[in-house]
């Protein structure tokens, strides 16, 4: 299953399996609708931040303006006003502390041709930088991990409201016997994150040269 229908799938068994939870502080980051769901009420999803799926729906008509808290990490109190699912109506909002930072869940390469890189969508983000290197090539560098030369195959390419991102095309293919690898980088994240990821011991990965300019 292509991981954008996979996350369709789980934002509806979402809406089907919050339908019972009581009103007490729903949590998430607030953002726009960026996925259809069936309920067709909401105004906002709260976005789970350890996970990147929409938790919960909201719908601010006649209650608490929730578009000063856009890319907020809050929890939210008011009743379930949903008709077909749950959808709650916010009575107070309080900015919180993200128990998480913002992940990126996904990257694939399409059957296309040329090929197409893709990846889910990241919570809040703005726009992406995509950078192609060479396999074997990211090596340790002291306190960072360097990534050798790549090559630059998006720059600020933005991010629409939809589940997944449909990245650049990449006419070039590996030399016989050699592998390339993706990076992506998203701007415009709470927590200021721009990096292309950590090792499993927290070094940044940094390209040698040939980087996105920033």
């Amino acid at each position: 299953m292509p991981p954008h229908f996979h996350r369709f799938v789980l934002l509806l068994a979402l809406l089907f399996a919050t339908s019972g939870v009581s009103s007490a502080a729903y949590r998430g980051y607030v953002e726009l609708p960026w996925a259809p769901t069936f309920c067709q009420q909401e105004s906002h999803f709260l976005t789970d931040p350890c996970t990147g799926n929409p938790q919960y729906l909201l719908d601010d008509r006649g209650a608490v303006n929730m578009d000063p808290y856009l890319c907020e990490y809050v929890a939210v109190d008011g009743p379930n006003v949903g008709i077909e699912c749950q959808v709650i109506a916010p009575l107070s909002v309080l900015v919180s502390q993200p128990p998480c930072p913002i992940p990126f869940t996904g990257l694939w390469i399409s059957a296309e041709t040329p090929p197409r890189v893709n990846w889910d969508h990241v919570t809040c983000a703005v726009s992406h930088d995509v950078i192609r290197g060479d396999l074997p090539g990211p090596s340790p560098g002291g306190s960072t991990i360097d990534l050798g030369r790549v090559s630059c195959l998006a720059n600020d390419l933005p991010q629409v409201a939809w589940w997944y991102v449909t990245g650049p095309s990449d006419p070039e293919f590996p030399p016989l016997g050699s592998a390339y690898f993706y990076l992506v980088r998203a701007f415009g994240l709470p927590s200021g994150d721009t990096t292309y990821g950590h090792s499993s011991d927290g070094q940044e990965e940094i390209p040698f040269s040939g980087d996105c300019l920033l």
